[in-house]
């Protein structure tokens, strides 16, 4: 999954994909929203205001242009805890009370890392188990993208009767989700200061 600046959303192949045709897509942008620390304030006549990193903004912004209503899913999942990304587990993992009373476990991160942890895939009708060549050509399609210059993230997820340990324990069993791939704006002034350097 490619975002754009205006919002279009692409696939590995460059093909333009609408999320509610997607049911794994709706649940990536879902996932990117329960699994972030960034804030959001509604501004006086304006859009949200967002308050994070780049990387969560962007993936919070990309739900908001999607129709996705974040505040209202974030209280339909408060929160329970949180593992923050590090040296040892290059995935951010968050719990989240679900509304039926089970506990909702979201991922993102390092693709490699985070598939690794995965056993089924998401698809269309239900999640089925994760073969060779699933990991394979996700990890294809990863490679690729990363070579694109794209930050490249994975996103994953179970639901779980109730907490089970702690959190790295649960970051087992997962359901993959898919990939989504950012872009770095050049910055204001790059430009021109790469056509001074290549004269």
């Amino acid at each position: 999954l490619r975002a754009a600046p205006d919002g279009t959303l692409s696939d590995a192949s460059g093909g333009v994909v609408e999320p509610s045709a997607v049911a794994w897509l709706t649940r990536l942008l879902e996932i990117g929203t329960l699994c972030s620390e960034t804030t959001i304030e509604q501004a006086g006549g304006g859009g949200p205001m967002l308050d994070g990193t780049a990387t969560e903004n962007a993936l919070v912004q990309l739900a908001l242009d999607r129709g996705i209503d974040a505040p209202a899913l974030r209280a339909r999942y408060p929160r329970l805890s949180i593992q923050h990304r590090s040296d040892a587990y290059r995935f951010m993992l968050t719990r989240h009370r679900s509304p039926d009373g089970r506990t909702l476990v979201a991922i993102k991160g390092s693709p490699v890392e985070v598939l690794g942890l995965c056993t089924s895939r998401l698809t269309e009708s239900e999640p089925r188990p994760l073969n060779a060549a699933d990991r394979a050509a996700i990890k294809r399609a990863n490679l690729a993208m990363a070579e694109g210059a794209l930050r490249v993230l994975g996103f994953a997820f179970k639901e779980v009767d109730k907490a089970d340990g702690p959190e790295e324990e649960g970051a087992r069993g997962l359901t993959w989700v898919g990939l989504a791939g950012l872009a770095d704006p050049v910055r204001p002034g790059m430009r021109g200061l790469m056509q001074t350097l290549l004269g």
